[in-house]
C-alpha cells in the first residue's frame, strides 16, 4: 500500500485510536481500509510491537497485531505496550473474526458483524470460562471494563441511523477491493456456503471440510432479501480456547445469557482497558469450522470499525472510567443504553427499594395506572434507578411476549437531546423485539423513502408510526421507559403532548424520569392515571449503597496489593534504571494490581464510615495502617514502574484527610452546612428578615433554605444552565435568579411558583438586583449591558450600554436613584436609574470588578478592589472620574476578593464590609 509522505503525524502523541487484531489477515483488512497510511515511527525500546500507522475516518490510527500467539494474555501484553508507546490513545478497538451464536432471537449469519455492548449485568464482554463451580451452577468471576460512554453513544447513534439507511460495510469493502487485485481474497463467498448444522450433529471426523457432512442435519433458514451483512449488538464471550462445540456453546449461553459471539482475546484487553470489540462472524462456534469465510468476516469487521469512527469527533475529549472512578456521576457522559457500568456495575442496593414501594407496585399492578413519573434533583440517582427497573423488567419479560423499550436523553449530545431521537429509539427497540411491527414503518417508507425521516418530516412521521404501533391490536403488553426527559432540549412540549394525547390503553405503560421542572409538571398534570414518585424521600438508600460499594472495593484493593507487592517486583536488580527502560516480565505481576495501586485511596475517600468495623479499619493497627507499615515503599515502587507516582502524592494527601478533621484552625465556628446541590454554588442571598437563605448552583437550580435549621424549604427548577446570581426582593415575597442560559427568572419565594422569565440579554446573566421598593429589577450580562426591568410585568424598561466588557455586578443605591455596575474592563459605571444616562465612569481599578455595593447612607461605593468615598454630588450631579479611595485597593487585589456584602447595623455609623475569597474577613471602612 502506498504510504502518504505529505500528510502524516510525526509523533507518537498524535495518535488517538488503537486497533488490535489477533491475526495478520485481520490487521491487513483494517490496514487496507485506511484512508491514508503514514510512514512508520522509530521503534521504542522495550516495546516489541510493530505498528501500522494511518488515517481512518479522520482519526489518526495505530494498528497492532498479536505476534503469532492468540489469547487474552498476549492481547493484554500487546495493548499495554501500545498504551505505553502511544500516550494519547483515547479509543481502543479489538477487531477481527469470531464464532457466531444463531438463536431464534438473533438471526446471526456468516459474514455478519457483532459489536460488543452492555447487556444485563455484563459490560459487553464476559469471560465465560473464569469462575467457580458451586452446588447449583457455575458462578462467573472477574471484572471486565465496558466500552467507554462516548463509544457506546456513537454505537447507539450508528444503530439508530441504520433504522432508515443501510450500513456501509459493503460500500467500504468495495472501495478496499479496488486497491489491489490480491485483495480479492476478502470478497464475500456465495450464500450457499453459509450452512448451519443442528447443534446435536457434530462434524464428520478426519474431514477438513464439511463436504461429507449430512446436509439433512442442517437448520432451514429463510433467504435474506439482501446479501449485505447485518450488524448485531450485545454480549461477546471470551475464553482461553476456541469454541468448537455446539453443545458447549449452548451451555455457555444458558449459563451466561444472551451471547452473540465467541472469541479469545477480548477478556485480556477489557481487563485493563475500556474498549469496543467488533467481530465478523466466520463460523458458528461449533465443530463445523468454515475457513472460507474468515477473510470476508475480517473485512466486514474492519468496515464496521471505519463506519463507527465516523461518528466520533477526532477532537473530542475523553476520560477513562479508571480516571473518573469515585467522582461525580456520569450524567454528562451517560450513553443511550440502559447500563451504568462506567462505575463498574449497577448496585442493586441503590434501586431495589423501589421494587417494593407502594407507588411502583400501584403502577405495576393497577391496569388503570399507566404513567409513573419519577422526579428528583440532579444526582439523586434517577438514571441508576431506571437502569435497575429496566433490568428487573427484562427478567420478568424474558419468557413472555411483553415488550420493553427505553431511551436515555443526554443534553450534551445533539443526537440524543431531542424528541425525534426519543421516538426513533423507542420505535427501534419495539420493532427489534417484535418484527411484525415493521409493517408500520414500511407502509410510510414505501411512499416517501428515506426523506420521510429527515429534517422537519421526521417528527411527524415517527410520531405517526409510534402511535400506529401502540394502537396495533396485535401489540402485546408494552412498557416504555424514558430517562432524563428534562434533557430533551428540542420538542419536549411536543413529546409530552404526545404522551398525554395517546389513547388510553391498559396494554401500554410509561415510566418517565426528570427533574421537577414546572413546565414538565404542568403537562403531566393533565395526564390521567398517573403515579408520582419523589426520589428525595429515598436518597439515603441510594447513597448508602454507593458508599458501601466504595468501601468494599477499597478493602479488596488493599488485599490484592498486600498479596502482590514486594521489593523489586520486576527483579530489576538495578535501582538507578530509568522507568522508560523497564520491560515488564511475562506474565506481568502488576497487571492484576494496577487498578488497585492507582485508585485504592479514591474508593476509601468516597466511603463515609457508618459501621464500627469501618471505623476500626481507619484506626492504628487497622488494615490501612498494616498495609502502609509493610508495603508503603513497595507501593511507591509499583507506582513508579507504572508511571503514576503523581497519583501516589495525591493519594497520600487524600488519605491524610481521612484521619484529620475537615475544619481549618483559622475558621470560626460554623453554624451549619447546607448540602443538597449537585454542583458548585455560585451565589447566595439572605432574605431581609434573615429567616431564609437562597442559593444558586451549577446544577441549574435555586434552593431556599431555613437559615435557622438548615433545612431545604424548596427547590426551584427551570433554568437551562448554571445559576450565577440570586436576589430577594426587600419584602421577601419574590426571588430573582440570573443564569448562563441568558435569562432572568422571577419566583414566588414562599411557594416556589414560577412567575416570569425575562429574556433579552445576548449573553450569560452574571448579576441580578432588586431596587429597594421592589418595583424594578436590574441585571448585568456577559453581553456588556445592564438592563432594568419592571419587576411586576417583566417588561424591559431600559438598556444601559457603555461597558467594553462583561458586566459582573449591579447594585441600586438605597433611594433607587442610582445604579452601579462593575465590569471586566476594570471600571465601575454609575447610572441614572431612571433615564439610563451614565453619570460617571470610575477608572483606576487594578483588576476586574466582580462586585459592587452602595452603603446604606450612600456615602460609600464598595467594590472588590476597594472602598470609594462618594461626594454629595452623587444625588444631584455628575461624579468626578477619580473619587477618593479610602481603602487599600492593592490589598483587595492581592488577596483576590471576588464578592462582598455590606452590613450596616442601626447602631453603627460606618458600613462593615465582608470580602469573600477562600476565607471570610471583615473590615470596617475608616
Amino acid at each position: 500500500m502506498m504510504q502518504d509522505t505529505q500528510e502524516n503525524s510525526s509523533s507518537y502523541d498524535d495518535y488517538t485510536v488503537a486497533v488490535v487484531c489477533a491475526m495478520t489477515f485481520e490487521m491487513s483488512a483494517v490496514r487496507y481500509m485506511l484512508d491514508r497510511e503514514h510512514p512508520r515511527l522509530p521503534s521504542q525500546e522495550g516495546d516489541p510491537n510493530i505498528y501500522v500507522l494511518g488515517t481512518l475516518s479522520g482519526h489518526n490510527v495505530v494498528l497492532a497485531c498479536l505476534p503469532g500467539n492468540q489469547g487474552k494474555g498476549c492481547a493484554a501484553t500487546v495493548a499495554t505496550n501500545l498504551a505505553r508507546t502511544f500516550p494519547s490513545i483515547k479509543w481502543r478497538f479489538l477487531v477481527g473474526i469470531g464464532g457466531g451464536v444463531p438463536t431464534d432471537k438473533h438471526d446471526v449469519r456468516l459474514g455478519d458483524v457483532v459489536v460488543s455492548m452492555p447487556d444485563g449485568q455484563y459490560g459487553g464482554v464476559v469471560q465465560y470460562d473464569l469462575g467457580k463451580d458451586t452446588t447449583d451452577d457455575f458462578v462467573l468471576k472477574g471484572f471486565l471494563w465496558p466500552p467507554p460512554p462516548l463509544l457506546r453513544s456513537a454505537v447507539e447513534m450508528m444503530r439508530s441511523d441504520h433504522l432508515v439507511s443501510e450500513n456501509k460495510v459493503d460500500e467500504f469493502l468495495s472501495e478496499m477491493l479496488q486497491k489491489g487485485q490480491r485483495l480479492a481474497v476478502y470478497r464475500r463467498p456465495p450464500a450457499r456456503l453459509d450452512v448451519l448444522f443442528k447443534a446435536d450433529y457434530p462434524h464428520a471426523p478426519l474431514n477438513p471440510t464439511c463436504e461429507r457432512c449430512d446436509r439433512s442435519k442442517t437448520v432451514k433458514r429463510p433467504a435474506r432479501e439482501s446479501e449485505a451483512p447485518e450488524i448485531h449488538y450485545g454480549l461477546i464471550a471470551s475464553g482461553d480456547s476456541v469454541m468448537k462445540s455446539a453443545a458447549k456453546r449452548d451451555a455457555a449461553v444458558r449459563n451466561v445469557g444472551d451471547i452473540l459471539c465467541f472469541e479469545m482475546e477480548a477478556a485480556g484487553l477489557a481487563t485493563e482497558f475500556p474498549s469496543i470489540v467488533i467481530r465478523g462472524i466466520s463460523d458458528y462456534a461449533d465443530s463445523h469450522k468454515n475457513d472460507g469465510w474468515q477473510h470476508y468476516a475480517a473485512a466486514a469487521a474492519a468496515a464496521c470499525t471505519k463506519e463507527l469512527l465516523a461518528y466520533l469527533d477526532p477532537e473530542a475529549g475523553f476520560s477513562t472510567p479508571a480516571a473518573s472512578t469515585g467522582t461525580q456521576s456520569d450524567r454528562g457522559n451517560k450513553p443511550n443504553d440502559h447500563s451504568t457500568f462506567t462505575k463498574g456495575g449497577l448496585l442493586r442496593d441503590s434501586y431495589r427499594w423501589i421494587l417494593d414501594h407502594d407507588d411502583f407496585l400501584r403502577w405495576r399492578d393497577d391496569p388503570e395506572s399507566r404513567l409513573l413519573w419519577i422526579k428528583g434533583d440532579p444526582g439523586k440517582g434517577k438514571t441508576m434507578l431506571l437502569c435497575g427497573i429496566i433490568d428487573e423488567l427484562k427478567k420478568q419479560t424474558a419468557n413472555t411476549t411483553r415488550l420493553l423499550s427505553f431511551f436515555f436523553c443526554q443534553a450534551t449530545d445533539d443526537r440524543l437531546n431531542n424528541a425525534t431521537a426519543i421516538l426513533r429509539g423507542l420505535t427501534y427497540l419495539l420493532v427489534d423485539q417484535e418484527r411484525s411491527l415493521i409493517s408500520h414503518i414500511q407502509e410510510k417508507h414505501n411512499h416517501a423513502g428515506k426523506a420521510l425521516f429527515e429534517d422537519v418530516n421526521a417528527w411527524v412521521a415517527l410520531s405517526d408510526i409510534l402511535t400506529s404501533i401502540l394502537q396495533d391490536p396485535s401489540l402485546p403488553d408494552t412498557t416504555l421507559v424514558i430517562d432524563a426527559l428534562d434533557e430533551c432540549g428540542t420538542g419536549l412540549a411536543q413529546f409530552l403532548n404526545l404522551i398525554i394525547q395517546l389513547p388510553v390503553s391498559s396494554r401500554v405503560k410509561w415510566i418517565v424520569s426528570s427533574r421537577n421542572w414546572p413546565h414538565i409538571e404542568e403537562h403531566l398534570d393533565i395526564a390521567t392515571q398517573k403515579v408520582r414518585l419523589c426520589l428525595e424521600l429515598n436518597e439515603s438508600s441510594i447513597s448508602h449503597a454507593v458508599r458501601d460499594e466504595h468501601y468494599v472495593i477499597g478493602l479488596r484493593s488493599l488485599q490484592i496489593m498486600s498479596r502482590t507487592l514486594q521489593r523489586d517486583i520486576y527483579r530489576l536488580n538495578d535501582w538507578g534504571l530509568p522507568v522508560d527502560k523497564v520491560t515488564p516480565p511475562d506474565p506481568d505481576p502488576l497487571m492484576a494490581a494496577r487498578y488497585s495501586c492507582i485508585h485504592w485511596v479514591d474508593h476509601l475517600a468516597e466511603c463515609k464510615p457508618n459501621e464500627q468495623a469501618q471505623y476500626d479499619d481507619l484506626r492504628d493497627g487497622g488494615i490501612i495502617d498494616r498495609f502502609l507499615r509493610r508495603h508503603y515503599l513497595h507501593w511507591l515502587e509499583a507506582l513508579s514502574i507504572l508511571g503514576r507516582i503523581s497519583e501516589g502524592i495525591l493519594a497520600m494527601s487524600k488519605l491524610n484527610g481521612l484521619f484529620q478533621p475537615a475544619v481549618e484552625n483559622k475558621w470560626n465556628a460554623c453554624l451549619s452546612t447546607l448540602e443538597g446541590h449537585g454542583g458548585w454554588v455560585k451565589s447566595v442571598a439572605f432574605s431581609r428578615d434573615g429567616s431564609r437563605l437562597a442559593s444558586g448552583s451549577d446544577d441549574n437550580t435555586v434552593k431556599v433554605w431555613d437559615a435557622a435549621t438548615g433545612a431545604c424549604i424548596s427547590t426551584f427548577e427551570g433554568h437551562g444552565g448554571s445559576v450565577s446570581s440570586v436576589a430577594f426582593s426587600r419584602d421577601g415575597s419574590r426571588l430573582a435568579s440570573g443564569s448562563i442560559d441568558n435569562t432572568v427568572k422571577v419566583w414566588d419565594a414562599a411557594t416556589g411558583a414560577y412567575i416570569s422569565t425575562l429574556e433579552g440579554h445576548g449573553g450569560w446573566v452574571n448579576s441580578v438586583a432588586f431596587s429597594r421598593d421592589g418595583n424594578r429589577l436590574a441585571s448585568g450580562s456577559f453581553d456588556n449591558t445592564v438592563k432594568v426591568w419592571d419587576a411586576a410585568t417583566g417588561a424591559c424598561i431600559s438598556t444601559f450600554e457603555g461597558h467594553g466588557s462583561s458586566v459582573n455586578s449591579v447594585a441600586f443605591s438605597h433611594d433607587g436613584s442610582r445604579l452601579a455596575s462593575g465590569s471586566d474592563n476594570n471600571t465601575v459605571k454609575v447610572w441614572d436609574a431612571a433615564t439610563g444616562a451614565c453619570i460617571s465612569t470610575l477608572e483606576g481599578h487594578g483588576g476586574w470588578v466582580n462586585s459592587v455595593a452602595f452603603s446604606p447612607d450612600g456615602n460609600y461605593l464598595i467594590t472588590n478592589t476597594g472602598i470609594i468615598l462618594l461626594p454629595a454630588s452623587l444625588k444631584n450631579g455628575p461624579l468626578p472620574t477619580a473619587p477618593q479611595q479610602v481603602f487599600d485597593n492593592y490589598y483587595c487585589r492581592r488577596i483576590g476578593v471576588t464578592c462582598l456584602v455590606i452590613s450596616a447595623p442601626k447602631s453603627c455609623r460606618d458600613p462593615v464590609t465582608t470580602l469573600f475569597r477562600g476565607s471570610h474577613t471583615i473590615y470596617r471602612a475608616p
